[in-house]
């Protein structure tokens, strides 16, 4: 009876143990850099991979910036993609990032063709958004976060303020 307790304990904590290593795990990066123009530079990066474990590698080729961190109100937010792989970077479609709130509510996400887009290596790409939620009304200033996925290096965000 033992024998058997022990092996139905076993079984559940191994399952528990296996379920919890293949959940998706999300890696916190910060990237500061100087600018002799524009001074301080910082960016976040946000990655998402499947299994940290079997993709170690995920996204830390990819660069995904803002082209500043702070923006006045109305100004078209720019940032971009930068391809620094040995492989194409997929993107679901063309304009594969939405904006969320300090919150992390989506507040937008724009219209996009639905085709898959490919960045090949040493390429990039890059997007405005026109500071304005879905309902096409300004949105106030405050912190934001532009989150991109790509279908085979995971997501990115960053985050940039709107003054």
């Amino acid at each position: 009876m033992g024998i058997v307790l022990g092996l139905l304990a076993g079984g559940i904590v191994a399952t528990i143990i296996s379920s919890t290593l293949s959940k998706p795990v999300t890696h916190y990066i910060t990237i500061t850099g100087y600018n002799t123009v524009t001074s301080l530079v910082t960016k976040t990066t946000f990655i998402t991979s499947p299994n940290a474990t079997t993709h170690p590698h995920l996204s830390f080729c990819v660069t995904f910036e803002a082209l500043k961190t702070v923006f006045k109100k109305s100004e078209p937010v720019a940032f971009r993609l930068i391809n620094n792989c040995d492989e194409d970077v997929v993107l679901p479609n063309s304009a594969p990032w939405i904006v969320k709130n300090y919150n992390g509510e989506t507040i937008f996400s724009p219209i996009s063709l639905q085709v898959i887009t490919k960045i090949e290596p040493g390429g990039s790409k890059e997007w405005l958004w026109n500071q304005r939620d879905t309902h096409g009304k300004n949105v106030e200033p405050g912190i934001y976060y532009i989150v991109l996925d790509t279908i085979n290096k995971g997501s990115l965000a960053i985050e940039i303020e709107i003054q």
